[in-house]
């Protein structure tokens, strides 16, 4: 059968109409396409540059947590809405204990928790860690309170921590003060059980919510945080620093300690800027952030899990890698990008923990208002007069005036493990009924260099402080959130205390490096 010339040029027409509608659509799927790459590629590059006070803005969906499913896990949990702290939760926070200071017998609840009150203090490096140790030391000694010094404890074994029956592993026990006062010389051990039995106080270098599985019945809780308030029962005690001031100071401690070894000269200002420089350097040429506030801020079980979607994302590039026969011009950029989304997740998650646990912030720019918060927050039941007035009169040494609350006045003695040593200086007598009281300049600054002076060398350098600033953006953003934190309890503090005499009014955060 043949078609008529007519018909045939109509059907020539409609078979052009057809191939030019198929490619119409398909030029328009392949610029939509185009768009939404475009859009993406702008959105990462936003948020890989977010600034400091964008830390709870929205999270666009394409950051490394969401790309590999991490929300939603019951261990990582969903970041995409960033937590805003109320002044009800800072309420929560500082509110005063219900134990009575100097009743070795006291077994008083807390109605929130329906628990004994126990306190967590976690010793960040060089924010005012020693200072805060010796205070709680004392603490225990006059309340008849329990007291233990862990150290090494960051690593510590996630199964021995989730268990009753054994202790906890790769985590030791420095000292312990019992109830009646006697310091245990002993070898000692810590477990679950443990702490939730024996300890009123616990501190040392440990992560946040290393003792969670002590209260499972707590932790396994699924009423919202909202509605919970206060989620558990160890009443998490910690202290924030500039960044920038945290790091310098760090580098002054390392060559001190040096010096003190015999292995370096006189330490000077010199020497430390140029350390501080160099590394800073080296970092961002390898694309490093400083993040060692992490080891201190995220939990045990949760380093387990990122560890785990770390190695099934270095396996993933891997294979990406040997398919393409590009092994070694593709991993590193995968690396670069996937370890600058690997930080600012851990950043985010870090900010997620310190509004989960309700920890009481301190800032070592504002020690004195600090101290005052974390008195209140101790309960102010004392057996009788004279133990109130011991309290009174030893705090006096742990509550200076605004002239001596530089961070240069604290002494950190124990934080070597950050550079490979032990916590603890073996010869550190800190643990002795003659603990050391107060606050006391460290033996860096005794020498002509401080960190304050380092810090105004090297705001001469515009261009390294914006290398410098990067460098620290993350750990940054941690430290905005826990101002807000701070701020927010201080203000619940005063209105708890009045009619009764305030500390010194909290002066306005001074931001370095911006």
């Amino acid at each position: 059968m043949f078609l008529s010339t007519s018909t045939q040029k109509q059907a020539f027409k409609f078979d052009l109409t057809l191939k030019s509608s198929k490619a119409t659509s398909s030029a328009f799927i392949i610029i939509f396409s185009i768009v939404l790459l475009v859009i993406n590629w702008r959105t990462l590059r936003a948020i890989t540059k977010i600034p400091y006070e964008d830390a709870t803005k929205e999270i666009p969906s394409n950051l490394l947590f969401n790309k590999y499913n991490f929300y939603g896990d019951d261990i990582l949990p969903d970041l995409r809405h960033p937590p805003k702290y109320s002044r009800e939760l800072a309420k929560v926070a500082i509110r005063p204990s219900t134990w009575t200071c100097g009743d070795k017998y006291d077994n008083s609840i807390d109605p929130l928790t329906n628990q004994k009150p126990i306190f967590v203090f976690v010793h960040i490096y060089k924010t005012a860690g020693s200072t805060l140790r010796s205070f709680f030391f004392n603490v225990a000694a006059i309340c008849k309170k329990s007291w233990m010094l862990l150290i090494s404890c960051t690593e510590v074994n996630l199964r021995s921590i989730q268990t009753d029956k054994g202790n906890w592993k790769n985590c030791k026990v420095k000292g312990e003060l019992i109830r009646d006062g006697t310091s245990v010389s002993h070898k000692t051990t810590v477990s679950n059980s443990i702490v939730r039995e024996r300890i009123d106080i616990l501190l040392g270098h440990l992560r946040i919510g290393t003792a969670d599985d002590a209260f499972p019945t707590l932790t396994n809780s699924t009423v919202p945080i909202q509605q919970q308030l206060y989620p558990h029962p160890l009443r998490y005690i910690l202290v924030l620093r500039n960044p920038m001031d945290r790091f310098v100071s760090g580098i002054i401690f390392q060559l001190c300690s040096k010096t003190n070894k015999g292995l370096a000269g006189n330490v000077t200002q010199e020497d430390v800027v140029h350390l501080v420089k160099k590394k800073v350097r080296n970092g961002r040429k390898s694309n490093q952030y400083q993040d060692r506030i992490l080891k201190y801020l995220l939990t045990p079980a949760q380093v387990n899990a990122i560890n785990k979607y770390a190695n099934k994302i270095n396996k993933s590039n891997s294979a990406v890698g040997k398919e393409n026969n590009t092994t070694q011009q593709r991993l590193p950029n995968a690396a670069i990008k996937d370890e600058m989304e690997m930080v600012e997740y851990k950043a985010r998650l870090a900010i997620h923990n310190l509004f989960h646990y309700n920890a009481i912030v301190g800032m070592t720019e504002q020690m004195p208002q600090s101290m005052n918060m974390i008195r209140h927050a101790l309960g102010d039941k004392f057996q009788d007069d004279g133990r109130r007035a011991a309290f009174d009169e030893f705090f006096e040494f742990y509550s200076p005036s605004e002239t001596t609350s530089s961070p240069e006045h604290n002494l950190n003695r124990d934080d070597r493990d950050e550079y490979g040593e032990d916590d603890v200086d073996p010869k550190d007598e800190s643990l002795s009924t003659d603990e050391p009281k107060g606050f006391v300049r460290n033996s860096s600054a005794e020498r002509g260099v401080s960190t304050s002076l380092v810090m105004g060398e090297l705001r001469k350098d515009e261009d390294f402080m914006r290398l410098f600033t990067e460098y620290v953006k993350f750990e940054q953003m941690i430290v905005d959130f826990g101002w807000d934190m701070h701020l927010k309890q201080f203000e619940e503090y005063e209105k708890a205390v009045k009619p009764r005499k305030l500390s010194s009014p909290v002066r306005k955060r001074e931001r370095f490096g911006r």
